[in-house]
Formats: structure tokens, C-alpha cells, sequence
């Protein structure tokens, strides 16, 4: 994978509608590994420590995987970059 970091409270746009202007321009995003605390079963057993790693919560509303693969050129890549500048 490949992320990309991006304060999305300062930005103009929520990480969804950024995605949704990614994917309208032909570039499929995602997000990936929500931090460990926020799974289902942990929170189940460990409740009272959900709220212990503010970091790795704020990381997780910052980060967004972008394409990679060893099909892309250069050309590819530049586009990819391209966008994600023009959307911000």
C-alpha cells in the first residue's frame, strides 16, 4: 500500500467527498487498518482503554491509501500525484 496523509479538518473537504472527487477522476482510494483499539473485539473486552491512543485515532482520520502497483508508469504515477494535489 501506499498512504498518504492529509489533515482533512483543515482541508476543504470531508476524506469522503475527497475520495468520491478521486474516484470521479478514475483513481480508487481506500482506507485501510483502523487502529487496533477501534475493532469491534476490543472494544468488546477493552472498553475502558478505546479512548487511550488519540494518535493512532488521529492518524486513522488522516490517512488514505492511493494506488500503487508495478503496472504503473511514470505517466501514471503523475497523474495520480496530479490529482490528489488539484483535489485538496
Amino acid at each position: 500500500l501506499m498512504l498518504v496523509r492529509i489533515d482533512f479538518q483543515e482541508s476543504a473537504c470531508s476524506r469522503a467527498e475527497y475520495m468520491d472527487a478521486l474516484k470521479a477522476r478514475g483513481i480508487i482510494t481506500g482506507v485501510h487498518y483502523i487502529p487496533v483499539n477501534r475493532h469491534p473485539w476490543y472494544v468488546r473486552h477493552f472498553s475502558d482503554q478505546a479512548a487511550t491512543t488519540p494518535l493512532t485515532d488521529q492518524y486513522y482520520r488522516q490517512c488514505l491509501s492511493i494506488p500503487l502497483s508495478t503496472l504503473m508508469d511514470e505517466e501514471d504515477v503523475k497523474y495520480v500525484a496530479g490529482c490528489l494535489l488539484e483535489e485538496l
